[in-house]
């Protein structure tokens, strides 16, 4: 009768229209299992690089701490050393990799930080300047105690520093022309300080600019700025409180 085919048509209808409301149910339920199964891996990589940065953070200042004689002397190389990356656009592992190794072989920290400014200076301006040799030869000078023409000849001119300003920088100090520098050098009569500071002035005359400030003008460029944004999460890893 008409009647029962409108009710089966009724309960047909209510069929489908469940099924529908079912099938939408475990779309909207596939969804959010989605979205949580995203933020549990996005949780997850956050936990796991917190603590590899933590990891980093506490054996560095643990380092600095035991090489610098007290905890607050550790703690502040790190700050310090990290206040100076974030100024000249450098990488924190390789600027704290770097002070590191030069208060390893007797620098002091604010010393080891202004040396890692002149490295990142020579390589604004020469960017085939090979930093690793220049950080290499300086150590040596400073375990050495005196300047010798195997860190000049060999090192410093592959970082890409033209021993001729070395030595003429070195000379201007202590009013000698390069030849007797370079003599003296043969003598064992530079000291290592003299050495470093002449580096360090042959470094300041090549860029033009005072120590830091070559480095921080290329920081300040598209992708001097870039690449500073691109580690704000690095840092804000250090930051963080384990």
């Amino acid at each position: 009768s008409a009647a029962n085919d409108a009710r089966k048509r009724s309960a047909e209808s209510n069929a489908a229209a469940m099924s529908a409301a079912g099938q939408a149910a475990s779309a909207i339920a596939a969804q959010i299992a989605a979205v949580v199964a995203v933020v549990t891996a996005v949780t997850v990589a956050f936990s796991v690089a917190l603590v590899k940065q933590q990891a980093f953070k506490e054996a560095t200042v643990s380092a600095f701490s035991k090489l610098l004689g007290g905890a607050k002397a550790g703690e502040d190389a790190f700050k310090k050393t990290i206040a100076a990356a974030d100024e000249i656009g450098l990488s924190y592992r390789d600027a704290l990799s770097g002070v590191n190794s030069l208060v390893a072989k007797g620098f002091g920290a604010d010393q080891a930080i202004l040396l890692v400014k002149a490295m990142a200076d020579l390589k604004s301006v020469v960017p085939d300047a090979n930093i690793s040799n220049l950080l290499l030869a300086i150590s040596q000078i400073k375990s050495k105690g005196v300047l010798q023409m195997e860190e000049l000849q060999g090192q410093i001119a592959e970082a890409g520093l033209s021993v001729s300003v070395v030595l003429e920088e070195i000379g201007k100090k202590i009013g000698k022309s390069a030849a007797e520098v370079r003599k003296m050098i043969s003598a064992g009569k530079i000291s290592a300080d003299q050495g470093v500071a002449g580096i360090m002035a042959a470094i300041q005359k090549t860029t033009g600019k005072p120590i830091g400030d070559a480095a921080k003008e290329a920081s300040n460029s598209l992708g001097g700025l870039l690449a500073r944004i691109g580690q704000i999460p690095e840092g804000l890893l250090m930051a963080a409180d384990a």
